[in-house]
């Protein structure tokens, strides 16, 4: 289950340390949106392209809200964060 930080420092270098491996990719975004329609939270899933690999990071930002996921094609990536 993934913690959300209330306005504090979100750290996923632990996650990272223990389940990264080299090459792999953002695979799924997840965010948040509040009733007012504004963002309220962001969390990154890592991995190999089957899913059996993917890694859910922390969510980052405020509780609550309708989350959605954005799913990554094979070719698509995400640059920067």
């Amino acid at each position: 289950m993934s913690t959300i930080a209330m306005g504090g420092w979100v750290d996923d270098g632990e996650i990272l340390k223990e389940q990264w491996e080299p090459g792999m990719g953002i695979r799924r975004v997840n965010y948040c949106i509040g009733e007012d329609d504004t963002f309220r939270s962001m969390q990154l899933i890592v991995g190999w392209e089957d899913e059996e690999s993917w890694v859910t990071l922390l969510k980052h930002g405020a509780a609550g809200g309708s989350c959605r996921g954005w799913i990554l094609k094979p070719d698509d990536y995400v640059r920067m964060v």
